[in-house]
């Protein structure tokens, strides 16, 4: 059974996740999670409130992977997440 846990998000989307966000969240629950959002970000940045994001290109790699690994009949997948200088 999945449990929801709570999340960050960086609402005013400034890059820092502080008081300044949570002063803007006007509903609770949507700080509740049991999943991560993954999407391509915007044609200019990678910027989300808190979802995973990834260049144009990269994005398009994954969801082709993600496509063929679903055709061999893989139901899940494993990634790590790291920072680059």
């Amino acid at each position: 059974m999945k449990q929801a846990y709570r999340i960050e998000r960086d609402i005013n989307r400034d890059g820092n996740f502080n008081e300044e966000d949570i002063k803007l969240i006007v509903d609770e629950s949507a700080m509740m999670a049991d999943d991560m959002h993954i999407h391509r970000g915007g044609d200019s940045d990678t910027w989300s409130a808190g979802c995973q994001t990834m260049p144009r290109t990269t994005w398009d790699k994954f969801v082709l992977d993600i496509g063929t690994g679903r055709e061999a009949g893989q139901a899940e997948f494993t990634y790590l997440l790291t920072e680059s200088a």
